[in-house]
């Protein structure tokens, strides 16, 4: 709590509305909406606020039985603007590919399986979908193999450091694997 020059106590509200995407201050709006109906207090929006490049809105909130008051700025923020540095699109290629195999092992490890017990008539989907998703990831696995006999610095760091025959034997066993030919990225 900070005080500004004129004494009223002013506080700061990060409100984060949930997982349903909306245009920005869409739900801001409707907690606005709903403060001004508090039997105990009276809300009146005092305009905006801004912090940091945010903007939010101002509220004097005044008690009805104490006619004590301070100022509430309240900041609607997205999961996106608080996780934004770590973002999967804003990653190394090889990082992706990492995070993309603990996803996958986490698929494997995680209690979803429980369910075949107590929903026998899910086991189909679910052995479907599994399947789909080894294949896919497998899919880009061959890929990625592919590309590094054609490219060894695919990854960001050159493969032919390590052995100068490594990316060439990588691509041999994408292009076994997937039964791909040389040059096929050329088309």
């Amino acid at each position: 709590m900070n005080d500004k020059n004129d004494g009223v106590p002013t506080e700061a509200i990060l409100f984060i509305p949930g997982l349903y995407h909306e245009k920005r201050d869409y739900y801001l709006d409707i907690l606005t909406q709903g403060l001004r109906n508090l039997e105990k207090f009276d809300f009146r929006e005092q305009g905006s606020a801004k912090i940091l490049g945010h903007a939010g809105k101002r509220f004097e909130v005044r008690s009805r039985a104490t006619q004590t008051h301070k100022d509430i700025d309240i900041y609607e923020a997205h999961w996106i603007d608080i996780f934004s540095e770590e973002k999967l699109s804003t990653q190394k290629l090889f990082n992706k590919f990492i995070a993309g195999c603990q996803l996958l092992g986490y698929w494997f490890i995680s209690k979803t399986w429980a369910v075949i017990s107590e929903a026998p008539s899910l086991t189909c989907g679910l052995m479907i979908y599994s399947l789909l998703l080894t294949l896919w990831y497998l899919s880009i696995l061959i890929l990625v193999m592919v590309v590094l006999g054609e490219n060894p610095s695919f990854l960001g760091f050159n493969l032919e450091s390590f052995s100068p025959e490594l990316p060439e034997r990588i691509g041999q066993l994408g292009r076994d694997l997937g039964g791909l030919t040389p040059g096929f990225l050329s088309v």
